[in-house]
């Protein structure tokens, strides 16, 4: 959990929620939650996955129901 919060979605002000963690076929984890800027209490939500060793393969966040981003 730590890995993937530092390499996905660590920003200054933010608290991570994750609600969902699902291992894949190919051993790689799916995390889903939301994330909340505790400055302007924005909230986001996101799905992420990452590999065995934690590194991140893809990540999408979505934000007043705008897909921001994707790799």
């Amino acid at each position: 959990m730590d890995t993937f919060y530092r390499k996905g979605y660590y920003e200054a002000g933010m608290l991570l929620h994750a609600s969902e963690n699902i291992v894949t076929r190919d051993g790689a984890t799916v995390i889903t939650g939301r994330y909340t800027n505790t400055g302007n209490g924005n909230i986001a939500l996101f799905v992420t996955k990452i590999n065995p060793i934690g590194n991140v393969v893809k990540k999408k966040k979505l934000t007043n129901g705008l897909d921001n981003a994707s790799t």
